[in-house]
């Protein structure tokens, strides 16, 4: 039998057979030459990669990885609302919001006083008005700002300021909803263009800048313990000097921002309101100047010679500058909450058994009419509010009742004894409570 041609077959079988393998070969050794070529080209800096969510690598090229230079940080920018000042939850803002530089407690220069107000006197320092969205006023030592209908508006002393240091004492009277209250700086007189520093009512702070029809946020929405809400008082504090303002609540320093959109302006007082019939009070605000303001010449040709701030004015003492009582204007049966405005110049705290004492407005009467004691009896260096419990009030009904009151203290040896003003004059407020 010839064997040729079945050997012949067999060698052709066997060599298709070794085909695939050779191919397989091939790929394979193309693969090792590829990924080789690969690790030196990644080393060498040629190509790079990066890694996406799902873990794949994606190569690019390393010309397309150079960073350009970023954009500045967009500041937060309120919805136009040229009348309505917003104070939603704010959400934690993006890594472009920009942030105020948080500073050790900036040094401030001596200041003079240049304005302020007496909310005590005959004539209400500033405006005061009716109309069927507002009504403006002084009472019983404080300026009230009633909002009859959800709105923004402002308060101002009419003179323009650069650099200053602005100080006030606000609290909310009544309201329900979304508010906001504080002071407004670098202001124009028709509304359009100024800066606010506000606490909310639950409880943060805000500087921001009007302008353009919207707010934009200098230092963002911030919660921070020291804002007191509902009726509790908050003492703001802001320092501009140039294009940088110091910002402090209740004696704490909390930021400091920088701007440079607006340099001069009125400074005055701002309330903000979502919901109708709310009202903030003031029962300070005073302007200070880091040079002597100019002497005002009276027509016999005096003048009022500066006093600079940080050289006290008054002996070292504890003081009361202010009264006020919550609500603003209590009803019969209604309990009172008093709250003092103490200003204790020692140079350390002190305590002080201390009291409201209400008396009837009749000259004839010899006692007081009854007292409302004192919570908190330490008193702090510097300006602090305390207040009175809520057990005072008129019972039963018939007409409106006229009274005063003083804060005084109680002695060692039970006298009572009242506190004054840091300029030496007594102080008494007074109030009515009606049916």
């Amino acid at each position: 039998m010839n064997q040729k041609p079945f050997q012949q077959a067999e060698r052709e079988f066997f060599v298709r057979s070794l085909l695939p393998l050779i191919a397989l070969g091939a790929v394979l050794f193309l693969c090792v030459c590829g990924i080789a070529a690969f690790v030196l080209l990644n080393a060498a800096g040629v190509i790079t990669t990066q890694v996406n969510l799902f873990r794949t690598a994606t190569p690019t090229f390393a010309a397309q990885l150079s960073t350009p230079t970023p954009p500045a940080a967009a500041a937060l920018t309120l919805p136009p609302q040229p009348t309505t000042r917003t104070a939603d939850d704010t959400p934690t803002p993006p890594a472009t919001q920009p942030v105020a530089t948080i500073l050790p407690t900036p040094e401030i220069p001596p200041t003079y006083v240049a304005f302020d107000a007496d909310f005590f006197a005959e004539t209400c320092p500033l405006f005061e008005g009716s109309n069927e969205t507002r009504e403006y006023g002084c009472d019983i030592g404080e300026y009230y700002m009633l909002h009859k209908q959800a709105t923004t508006r402002y308060a101002f002393y009419d003179v323009e300021y650069t650099d200053a240091v602005i100080e006030a004492n606000g609290y909310v009277n009544k309201g329900q909803g979304k508010y906001e209250y504080g002071v407004v700086f670098r202001a124009n007189t028709e509304g359009t263009a100024y800066y606010v520093f506000t606490v909310t009512q639950d409880g943060k702070y805000n500087v921001a800048l009007y302008k353009d029809d919207k707010y934009t946020d200098l230092i963002p929405y911030t919660s921070v313990a020291s804002v007191q809400t509902g009726t509790g008082a908050n003492r703001f504090k802001l320092v501009m000097r140039g294009s940088r303002f110091d910002v402090f609540l209740n004696e704490q320093y909390l930021a400091s921002v920088t701007d440079a959109n607006l340099t001069r302006g009125v400074v005055g007082l701002f309330f903000y309101n979502a919901e109708p019939n709310a009202e903030v009070g003031f029962d300070q605000f005073t302007i200070s100047t880091f040079t002597p303001p100019s002497p005002t010449v009276t027509p016999l040709a005096q003048t009022v010679e500066p006093t600079a701030a940080p050289t006290t004015t008054f002996k070292p003492g504890v003081y009361v500058n202010s009264l006020r009582l919550a609500p603003r204007a209590p009803k019969r049966g209604e309990p009172v909450t008093f709250h003092a405005t103490f200003v204790n110049a020692t140079g350390r705290a002190q305590t002080f058994n201390w009291l409201v004492e209400i008396w009837e407005q009749d000259p004839n009467k010899k006692n007081p009419y009854g007292q409302a004691d004192g919570l908190a009896r330490e008193i702090p260096v510097g300006a602090t509010e305390r207040a009175t419990g809520n057990s005072w009030k008129v019972a039963g009904g018939g007409p409106c009742l006229p009274f005063r009151a003083r804060v005084v203290y109680q002695d060692d040896q039970a006298r009572r004894i009242p506190f004054t003003r840091t300029n030496g004059a007594d102080l008494w407020i007074t109030f009515q409570v009606c049916p």
